[in-house]
């Protein structure tokens, strides 16, 4: 029989051991070498309190870079995230594969979420993040830039317009011309896409694991996923029109998630 004492002593190391682990290791949360500052977090959580307070990511996000700085950090549970306001802000860090974009990867969770489908391959996510990140550093030319300007009034439209033959020629390597069926096509298109980032900036918790059971998020998720749907619909129509030889699915499917970069 195992003395008493035996039994107190074996009781208080496993205490010191589950405290450490919880209150040292997940507190810090892995990160290695110069930690950026960041709002506060608790073991195990992080910042997911925070999280669920959020009703505005936008102003959330600039009182986080005026409160600490152009680089934060923010962690959700066992998830180690860099906020930043600008990517020159961790030039270093990227090119050195200490860090990696993600942004991209999250806005393909949030469709997933909804219940479409994504193809899951690694190839498939490294084109999505390397056509997206193509997509958002683009350069406007000059050309395109006196369009623009010429259709001040169809500001947003053009500019989608420009966007989308845009992503077309890094899909394909073909230039697309659109008439007129095409150009309002991709202007509902563009007031969907809306709908579905607006969604992210006034009420990202809908899009959290397991809250499509949420009944405060039910109705709300249902009306982006119309959206989406709707998005999907119209760019297929589209995808077809323009390409009708094209047998390649992940062509597509790059090209409904790239849309929402």
């Amino acid at each position: 029989m195992i003395p008493l004492y035996a039994w107190v002593t074996l009781s208080v190391l496993a205490g010191v051991i589950v405290l450490y682990f919880i209150c040292l290791k997940l507190a810090a949360n892995d990160w290695i070498g110069n930690v950026p500052s960041g709002p506060f977090h608790i073991p195990i959580a992080g910042c997911l309190f925070h999280l669920l307070g959020i009703s505005g990511l936008s102003e959330y996000c600039d009182k986080l870079f005026l409160v600490y700085g152009n680089v934060v950090k923010y962690c959700i549970f066992r998830k180690t995230v860099v906020v930043i306001r600008d990517p020159q802000c961790v030039v270093g860090p990227l090119n050195e594969k200490l860090i990696k974009e993600t942004t991209h990867l999250y806005v393909i969770d949030a469709i997933k979420s909804l219940g479409f489908r994504v193809p899951k391959s690694k190839s498939f996510l490294e084109s999505c993040v390397e056509i997206g990140t193509t997509i958002y550093n683009r350069k406007i030319p000059i050309d395109e830039f006196r369009i623009l300007m010429e259709e001040c009034e169809n500001y947003r439209s053009v500019l989608h317009e420009k966007k989308v033959q845009n992503l077309i020629f890094n899909l394909t390597n073909e230039k697309i011309i659109l008439d007129k069926n095409d150009s309002n096509d991709l202007e509902e298109c563009s007031k969907e896409v809306e709908v579905f980032r607006s969604s992210i900036e006034t009420v990202p918790q809908m899009y959290l694991p397991l809250a499509s059971f949420w009944p405060l998020f039910i109705l709300k998720r249902k009306r982006v996923y119309k959206s989406v749907l709707k998005i999907q619909g119209t760019l297929k129509s589209f995808f077809d029109k323009k390409f009708p030889n094209e047998s390649d699915e992940d062509i597509f499917d790059l090209f409904f998630v790239c849309i929402f970069s």
